[in-house]
């Protein structure tokens, strides 16, 4: 990796750290994930994307009355619309409204039969979109990487601390494939990021979390994607 990149990723990651270390006070679980996820965002996602993607958390209902459980972290379609409650962050979410949901953990280790009871809550939540045309044209990189866009509605998976092999995390993956959208995992503390078809460690690890992302928000608003992958050191699987 570029060691000017690296250099700035090992100090979001050693910053995002401390933010957790400093709030990390057993006695409010509750205060202390809400404040993990106000973190994740402020001082990485938001700072790092297009300032026209909206971060929120709340819920998603469809037409047939399905609904999500509680999300920690929605990234919406730009020029869609969702329904604050005045007063309040949370809002409702239209399927069409949501580009992917990130559910944010302090420690994954423990939590993630947790993660996965989430996911399956969107099983039955799926979007109809209707891909609109380029705005750009631009050499997209490696075919392999180019996210496919579907009705279901992807899961990204962030904690601070998890497993200590990536092994673990890859064969947490590869279990729940069939069960629910998981696309991702990031593990912050150690730069592990696993999806169904490449992983990273350390600062790629971090960098290829936000340009997966990155490309596949791109692609939904029909903008083409430069090849970021390039950037980081990422191993097929």
């Amino acid at each position: 990796m570029n060691p000017i990149i690296e250099n700035r990723l090992q100090s979001i990651q050693s910053c995002l750290m401390a933010l957790h270390q400093g709030g990390n006070i057993g006695e409010f679980p509750n205060e202390v994930k809400g404040a993990e996820r106000e973190y994740f965002i402020s001082e990485y996602l938001s700072k790092l994307l297009p300032t026209w993607y909206r971060f929120g958390s709340g819920a998603i209902t469809d037409g047939e009355g399905n609904t999500s459980g509680q999300l920690d972290i929605v990234i919406e379609v730009p020029f869609s619309l969702s329904f604050p409650l005045i007063g309040y962050q949370q809002r409702l979410y239209l399927p069409n409204s949501v580009a992917v949901v990130i559910e944010v953990k302090s420690d994954l280790s423990s939590k993630w039969s947790e993660v996965l009871a989430n996911a399956n809550k969107l099983k039955d939540i799926k979007r109809s979109f209707k891909q609109g045309y380029a705005y750009t044209v631009e050499d997209c990189g490696n075919s392999e990487l180019l996210p496919a866009i579907n009705a279901d509605i992807p899961v990204y998976v962030v904690a601070y601390k998890g497993p200590k092999n990536i092994d673990t995390l890859i064969n947490n993956l590869d279990s729940s494939v069939n069960e629910c959208g998981i696309a991702g995992v990031l593990i912050i503390e150690s730069g592990f990021y696993v999806t169904k078809k490449f992983t990273a460690e350390g600062t790629s690890g971090l960098y290829a979390f936000v340009a997966d992302l990155s490309v596949y928000l791109s692609s939904i608003v029909g903008i083409a994607s430069s090849s970021l992958y390039n950037h980081a050191d990422i191993k097929f699987r």
